[in-house]
């Protein structure tokens, strides 16, 4: 027979250890919680960073597939069958990510079931497959592929977007976005894979210098995601390495005849005017050089009157090029935006010996609306 304090002692250790394996369960639940919680997170609108002092925008991911069907409807009977068909797709595809993102907004701003959530994701990749299907007249087998893997690589850039580039775009702007970049990327593997599998060479002026900037900047954008995935490229010697591969492939890779280089090169020389504005569009370009470098030297933050001169640049590359030269400036804007792209990558990147002073310069002329993130 055990004596009073025996008991006692055994209740009381009992108790203890009791109480310890309650802590130790309550510290597993709210770290399961949390684990839950940052599983949820990933999915949630509230772990993005928005643009702050702006509204959602969300009505801004019907802007392109709206577009595409005025378009469509407007030029229903275009020349090339081809190139008929491909719009079509195009519009379907703009109308799937559409319809993804605002299922997207519903799953994460709305408390439903299980079952409600599984339907909303499900519904998406559903339609758009339906769509090519019956409006584009594709096989079953590419239209539930390409339908479901679409709107799936979607969401997922675009989430990536709204967490990568925090407090850069709203809502709707990222949308946008996104849609941009997977309608180039369709249209451009659309016609890159046709051309190599196949097609014929571009004859028309207009529609080589199309074939070069839908190579170049397909090759770019190859780029930049090469980049993301692996981030050995990001170092100094191995990002030049591959920018020079990148040049070589936008100039001499076969995509018309003669090489993309010499077709330039004909292109420019071929006309006295033309040639004209290109000196006046690199007088605007090394009058830009200068305008940063006296801003960088004054070492004051450019005001919005300095900003102005930008704006004036740019009105002065476009008057010319939309009344004399509309093919000139097609492929200038195409110049100027890889231009700027590997500019940013050298800055964001911090690749040597430019970094630095592209870093200046971005913090001299940037606005107070500008995010922290960009810096």
């Amino acid at each position: 027979m055990r004596s009073p304090e025996t008991d006692s002692e055994h209740s009381e250790t009992d108790s203890v250890g009791s109480s310890t394996d309650s802590q130790s369960s309550g510290l597993g639940a709210v770290r399961h919680q949390r684990r839950s919680a940052q599983r949820t997170d990933v999915f949630s609108l509230k772990a993005m960073a928005p643009r702050p002092n702006a509204g959602p925008g969300g009505w801004l991911c019907l802007l392109l597939p709206l577009a595409l069907t005025v378009r469509l409807l407007r030029h229903a009977t275009p020349a090339c069958k081809d190139q008929a068909r491909m719009q079509c797709l195009l519009t379907v595809a703009a109308g799937g990510m559409a319809l993804e993102t605002l299922c997207f907004f519903i799953y994460a701003f709305v408390k439903t079931g299980i079952l409600v959530k599984c339907l909303v994701s499900l519904l998406p990749g559903v339609a758009t497959s339906l769509s090519f299907y019956l409006l584009v007249d594709t096989s079953l087998t590419f239209a539930i592929i390409v339908g479901f893997v679409m709107t799936s690589a979607y969401q997922q850039i675009y989430i990536y977007t709204l967490r990568g580039f925090q407090r850069s775009f709203t809502y709707g702007e990222a949308s946008v976005f996104v849609q941009g970049l997977v309608l180039f990327a369709l249209s451009a593997i659309h016609r890159l894979g046709g051309f190599f599998c196949g097609g014929s060479w571009p004859t028309e002026e207009f529609d080589t210098l199309n074939m070069i900037m839908v190579n170049a900047l397909f090759c770019l954008l190859v780029f930049c995601v090469a980049l993301v995935l692996f981030p050995t490229l990001r170092k100094p010697c191995r990002f030049y390495l591959w920018t020079v591969m990148l040049l070589l492939a936008v100039t001499c890779m076969p995509v018309t005849r003669p090489l993309p280089l010499l077709a330039l090169v004909q292109f420019l020389l071929r006309d006295q005017e033309r040639l004209a504005i290109l000196v006046f569009y690199m007088l605007l370009v090394v009058l830009t050089c200068l305008t940063v470098a006296w801003q960088i030297g004054s070492s004051a933050k450019a005001n919005t009157r300095v900003r102005k001169i930008f704006h004036l640049l740019i009105v002065m590359v476009y008057i010319p090029g939309l009344i004399f030269e509309c093919a000139l400036l097609y492929l200038a804007t195409g110049v100027a935006l890889a231009a700027f792209v590997v500019l940013e990558l050298l800055r964001l990147l911090k690749i040597p010996p430019f970094a630095d002073r592209l870093a200046v310069a971005f913090s001299t002329l940037r606005t107070k609306r500008t995010p922290e993130s960009w810096l």
